[in-house]
Formats: C-alpha cells, sequence, structure tokens
C-alpha cells in the first residue's frame, strides 16, 4: 500500500454500500487495495433511548485505495453499477488522487474501520473545549455545533475544496 494512491467516486446516495461491497467483491486486491466508506459515530435518541450510531461522512461518495488508476477505470467501467471518479470526464481523464493532506486527515481523525468517533467536552463562555474523542487540540475547526443532535459541524480540505462535515460531538456542559 506504500505507493497506492487515495481516490473518491461519487455513486449517488443510498448507493454507497452496494457500490463499495461490489467493488471489493469483484476487483482484485492487487488493483483495488481498498473501497471503503468513511463514517462518523454520532448518538441518536431511538424509542426514548441514546444509541450509538454511524453516518456516512460524504455521502454519495467511496474511497478507493489503488495502486493503478488506469487499470483500476477499466475495471471499473465493467461493473453493474454506476460509479465516476472524481475528475473523470467523457473524453479525457484529469484524475486527481486525494493530496497528502487530505489523506493525513482522514487518517489523523478515523479508526481502522474508517470511522471517526465521538467527542465530548464542554463549554466555556464562548469557547468549545474537546476533552475526549479526535477534536481534542483541534476545537479551531469546529464551526458550529448542534448540542440536540450531538454534533459538530467542521470546516476541512476534501476533493480539492473547502467542505464541511459533521462530526460526533457530545457537549457535557455548558459553564458562562
Amino acid at each position: 500500500m506504500k505507493n497506492a494512491s487515495w481516490y473518491v467516486a461519487y455513486v449517488g446516495t443510498g448507493q454507497e454500500i452496494s457500490a463499495c461491497e461490489i467493488c471489493n467483491r469483484m476487483i482484485s486486491k492487487d488493483l483495488l487495495v481498498e473501497c471503503f466508506l468513511p463514517k462518523y459515530e454520532t448518538m441518536r435518541k431511538i424509542n426514548g433511548e441514546w444509541q450509538r450510531l454511524h453516518q456516512l461522512l460524504f455521502p454519495g461518495y467511496v474511497f478507493l485505495i489503488s495502486n493503478s488508476i488506469i487499470e483500476l477505470l477499466s475495471k471499473l467501467a465493467k461493473l453493474p453499477i454506476h460509479i465516476r471518479v472524481l475528475g473523470q470526464n467523457n473524453d479525457e481523464d484529469k484524475i486527481i488522487a486525494l493530496s497528502e493532506e487530505e489523506r493525513d486527515w482522514l487518517l489523523a481523525f478515523t479508526d481502522k474501520v474508517h470511522c471517526i468517533r465521538m467527542s465530548r467536552g464542554y463549554i466555556l463562555g464562548d469557547k468549545i473545549i474537546v476533552t475526549h474523542g479526535p477534536l481534542v487540540g483541534r476545537e479551531a475547526i469546529i464551526k458550529k455545533i448542534d448540542r440536540h443532535k450531538r454534533r459538530a459541524i467542521v470546516e476541512i480540505s476534501m476533493f480539492g475544496r473547502t467542505t464541511t462535515a459533521s462530526i460526533g460531538l457530545e457537549i457535557v456542559a455548558k459553564h458562562t
């Protein structure tokens, strides 16, 4: 996996899991090291009880790790799913792998199964202090919090542009 590059492909919202399963099943590990879906852990109240759930970090997209994008495109075209690698056009392919910074961001925040676990913290005045989880020391990227849904909206650079993503954050206290 040393020389393998990370790519992102659009599959359409709701098709992510089946697309990933098909890719991992039908393309050899020599060509496709892994197809995965980055997720984040969150809490949701179901039947009056809080339960941990995993949500897609980037709905509509799958991540592909490959040593040869040209060969991979050929295999993807033969699959029984619609999958388009970002940068791929009809006449000309200008596919760009995720940058080192984008890949490193995902690796820093996610665990072995590509999931960003819940963070926990508190509010002191108008400042968010994260005490547990992947957001510890990274409070500056938090743009908004939704205490009721136990989520933080973070701003990141991904897919060659600045975008936002939801990450689980439980605020346990608010001090003035």
